[in-house]
């Protein structure tokens, strides 16, 4: 977890993520209060959803099997990953908030 919270804060500190999606003020200089706003809310998407996902593994798993659980979990994660890796414009840091 602490792995890709640092990953994650490192790639929002780019000079390229910070352009592309436009953490830049008029001038070229970076808008360093926004850029910490959006690292700090693209790492705690992140824990809410990994404590929602552990709450909810238990009861999720009783109801419909473990083998299923974690193939639905799977294909949460994999939509995840699809979400981020596909953010890009007007709406590419909302796709990074709902993949995470």
């Amino acid at each position: 977890m602490s792995l890709d919270s640092g990953i994650s804060g490192g790639v929002v500190s780019q000079p390229y993520f910070k352009s592309h999606f436009g953490l830049l003020n008029t001038d070229g200089s970076a808008n360093v209060a926004k850029s910490n706003n959006i690292s700090a809310n693209v790492v705690s998407v992140l824990q809410a959803g990994a404590f929602f996902g552990a709450l909810g593994s238990a009861p999720i798993s009783a109801a419909v099997g473990r083998k299923w659980a974690l193939f639905g979990f799977t294909l949460s994660f994999v939509l995840g990953a699809i979400l981020q890796t596909i953010a890009g414009g007007s709406r590419g840091i909302a796709y990074i908030y709902a993949g995470r």
